[in-house]
């Protein structure tokens, strides 16, 4: 459920800024959105997948990563961590 809700807060995240930042704009539907959310972090490879969002240059994709993590933080503060796993405290 935990893995869920950051990929919907990443989704959330590309979809505000493609509404802030011009030069990145967004044609596809709420499934690609999801797919785009999936590759973001790993690659630049959502344009030559075909999922509708691509990125003009350099600073348009700057900017666009600015709103992504101002975004996803933001959003991530109303997220529990309560179905994450557990750190065993170490003792020295």
């Amino acid at each position: 459920m935990h893995v869920l809700l950051r990929l919907l807060i990443n989704a959330a995240a590309l979809w505000v800024a493609t509404q802030l930042v011009s030069g990145i704009t967004y044609t596809g539907d709420g499934v690609s959105l999801l797919g785009v959310a999936l590759v973001f972090g790993a690659a630049t490879a959502s344009d030559a997948l075909g999922m509708g969002f691509p990125v003009a240059g350099f600073l348009p994709a700057l900017k666009g990563a600015l709103v992504v993590t101002i975004v996803s933080f933001g959003l991530s503060l109303f997220v529990s961590d309560s179905d994450a796993p557990k750190r065993k405290e170490v003792r020295t």
